[in-house]
């Protein structure tokens, strides 16, 4: 049941959902289990997945204030300190109720995140979820370094320049050479 529930999500997203479901997913502050009744924060950078008092005893009690406890990196998100709140994954319910039919912490909702480090325009078309958003399922064409070949590739891959292995015929710098 869980592998037909996680198959269009990433590998690591797979994961975290079956940790969850099983409730075996750690907070690593208390290192106790997170379970589907507890309210959770998830680093933007990291994916870590932490009880939301944790979090908040973190941000109250640290001197790194907006700073994942795992990653490190800063979290422009939590803008005060006081208010740290509990959102599905895909940040569009608060206090999202649970629901034994859907990912533990979700919506239910399709996600609709954008694609982070990619020029994907698509929006994530998953269930909102745990973790990096998958691959964009999108075909797009693209160009050959000089621009005679055109192939298709998955629109998360655009951009990655490839050399159709033909002479291109562009004049060089020297102005006599192509």
């Amino acid at each position: 049941l869980i592998d037909s529930i996680t198959q269009d999500y990433t590998e690591r997203s797979a994961k975290t959902i079956k940790s969850l479901i099983e409730e075996t997913e750690e907070c690593m502050i208390c290192l106790h289990k997170i379970t589907r009744s507890n309210s959770i924060w998830e680093c933007k950078q990291c994916f870590s997945i932490i009880h939301l008092e944790c979090m908040q005893n973190w941000l109250t009690e640290s001197s790194n204030s907006l700073e994942c406890p795992h990653c490190r990196q800063e979290d422009l998100s939590i803008r005060n300190i006081g208010k740290l709140e509990y959102y599905c994954f895909c940040g569009r319910q608060r206090d999202p109720k649970d629901n034994l039919d859907l990912i533990p912490h979700s919506c239910g909702e399709i996600c609709g995140k954008k694609r982070v480090g990619t020029n994907c325009p698509h929006a994530c078309s998953v269930l909102c979820h745990p973790g990096p958003c998958p691959e964009c399922p999108a075909v797009r064409d693209q160009k050959c370094y000089c621009g005679k070949r055109t192939t298709s590739v998955r629109c998360s891959k655009i951009n990655t320049e490839f050399s159709c292995g033909q002479p291109c015929g562009k004049l060089l710098s020297c102005g006599k050479h192509k």
